[in-house]
């Protein structure tokens, strides 16, 4: 990307992805970028010397939950903004702050709680990632608490929630306690608020939900104690197994979000590149697959990781990796960076479709197409009996349909 200086020109004309070099989403491209530098600061001031759709920015920003890091890039680059532009985005910047520190005096108690109840616990993504990635709290973009516990745990944790002030909202909180088991047989994570501090925890029993993708990272992989704030400290995956998680996360849905990417890029900025190489063969044993290659890809082109010269060719030399960068980068620009995958007509196909790449291998992909026709909400609210079983599939096309039909209403 040419608003890039610090990418060697020998790797920018080894490009197989359609970057944007110009406008909105090259602006962002820019201020993603991580860390601060004066190669970044001339990257962001070269990509707004243009003509800018300042609202469509905010828009896109919003969208890719990236605006502590464009707030970020404009400041350091002393850009002058439309001053509506300025104060939303400083405003965003600060919000991200606050609910960081919201986060973490939440996730603190909760291990405390967790503790006391004996329970095997980590936290994975989140203010630790926020921390190992920025070194700050004020510039990741959180949603939700994400707590890792072994199976045999989801019950009494989601107790424990309950106890702590949380109420169930997926699935279905009217599920009664058997439904909400058959759940937990098919679906990795359920969603729980507390209304009274407005945060939202996600208890997950797996990382991903087909065993046979990202099966060497669980909760007994290998830990890294973070530092948050003043003598608190919450344990997340080490670093090897946290790179693996990330990207297939990242992957799982298509790359849509920048954050994602960005993420990603910013826990790898002080890596040698021969880290970079021992990092993606460490990420292939522990399952990750073609996730962590197309991670790789998108952060060098995107975000202009260096890569060593031996591990690009490997990289590129994997077509289906090299597509799912495509599919990647074309989901990041849906509706020009500004739309939601599922707000577009077939939006999610391609997301769907590409699951089948992860990994090579029968056992994998019959896995997944098996994932794909068992919908968790379907078997856990209609309880069909033994014999009828075979129909839960015959349920998707109709349960789609009247969504696209309500999408279509809004």
């Amino acid at each position: 990307m040419k608003s890039r200086p610090e990418l060697p020109a020998a790797a920018s004309r080894r490009k197989r992805l359609d970057v944007p070099a110009t406008g909105e989403f090259a602006l962002v491209l820019a201020c993603a970028g991580w860390p601060p530098s004066a190669a970044r600061n001339l990257a962001v001031s070269r990509s707004a010397a243009g003509t800018i759709d300042w609202p469509r920015l905010l828009r896109i920003a919003r969208r890719h939950r990236i605006e502590g890091l464009v707030h970020d890039g404009l400041r350091r680059a002393e850009i002058v903004l439309p001053p509506d532009i300025a104060a939303e985005l400083r405003e965003a910047s600060a919000a991200i702050a606050r609910d960081n520190l919201a986060f973490a005096a939440e996730s603190i108690r909760l291990q405390g709680l967790l503790e006391a109840a004996g329970t095997q616990f980590l936290f994975v993504k989140g203010v630790t990632l926020g921390v190992l990635a920025y070194g700050t709290l004020g510039v990741k973009h959180a949603w939700d608490i994400d707590l890792l516990v072994a199976p045999e745990d989801v019950l009494a944790t989601a107790e424990l929630l309950v106890g702590a002030g949380y109420r169930r909202v997926r699935p279905d909180p009217d599920l009664s306690p058997e439904q909400f088991r058959i759940w937990n047989t098919l679906s990795k994570e359920s969603t729980w608020r507390n209304d009274r501090a407005g945060l939202h925890v996600e208890i997950h029993h797996a990382l991903v939900d087909n065993p046979h993708f990202l099966s060497g990272v669980s909760l007994s992989s290998p830990r890294q104690a973070v530092q948050i704030g003043s003598g608190a400290v919450l344990e997340t995956l080490s670093t090897d197994h946290l790179f693996g998680y990330l990207c297939a996360h990242g992957a799982s849905h298509a790359w849509s979000r920048l954050k994602w990417l960005a993420d990603i890029a910013a826990l790898l900025k002080d890596m040698a590149p021969a880290g970079i190489s021992r990092l993606h063969a460490r990420s292939l044993e522990l399952g990750a697959g073609r996730s962590a290659t197309s991670a790789l890809i998108l952060c060098s082109e995107l975000l202009g990781l260096a890569l060593p010269p031996e591990l690009e060719a490997r990289l590129y030399r994997d077509r289906a990796a090299l597509w799912l960068a495509r599919i990647g980068l074309n989901r990041m620009l849906t509706g020009k960076g500004e739309t939601e995958l599922h707000s577009t007509a077939l939006g999610t196909v391609p997301l769907h479709l590409s699951y089948f790449l992860f990994l090579p291998g029968w056992r994998y992909k019959l896995q997944e197409l098996r994932r794909k026709l068992l919908s968790p909400a379907d078997r856990s609210t209609v309880q069909l009996p033994r014999g009828l079983r075979f129909l839960y599939p015959l349920m998707l096309m109709p349960r789609w349909l009247a969504y696209r039909v309500r999408l279509a209403r809004r």
